[in-house]
C-alpha cells in the first residue's frame, strides 16, 4: 500500500545516480515501480539488509551496483 508513496518520494528527492533496495520482498514489491516511473534502480537483483552475516554481502553488492551506474570497476 506503500509503494505508490515510496515512488513519490524517490521522484521528489531525484537522486543523481539512482536507488538501492535492500531486502527481498521489498525490492519485489518497488522495483518494478520505480523503474516504470523513471527513477533508476542501480541493480538486477535485491540486496540483503547490511546487518550481522549479511553486511559483506551487501557492501559488495552496494560497491557493484554504484560503480556500474558511474560505469568504473568496483574495487
Amino acid at each position: 500500500a506503500a509503494v505508490p508513496r515510496l515512488v513519490g518520494t524517490c521522484i521528489g528527492l531525484a537522486p543523481e545516480e539512482g536507488v538501492i533496495i535492500c531486502h527481498g520482498k521489498v525490492w519485489a514489491a518497488v522495483s518494478a515501480p520505480l523503474r516504470a516511473a523513471g527513477v533508476n534502480v542501480l541493480h538486477d537483483e535485491p540486496l540483503p539488509f547490511p546487518l550481522g552475516n549479511w553486511r559483506a554481502q551487501f557492501v559488495a553488492g552496494f560497491r557493484r551496483a554504484l560503480s556500474t551506474a558511474r560505469g568504473t570497476t568496483a574495487s
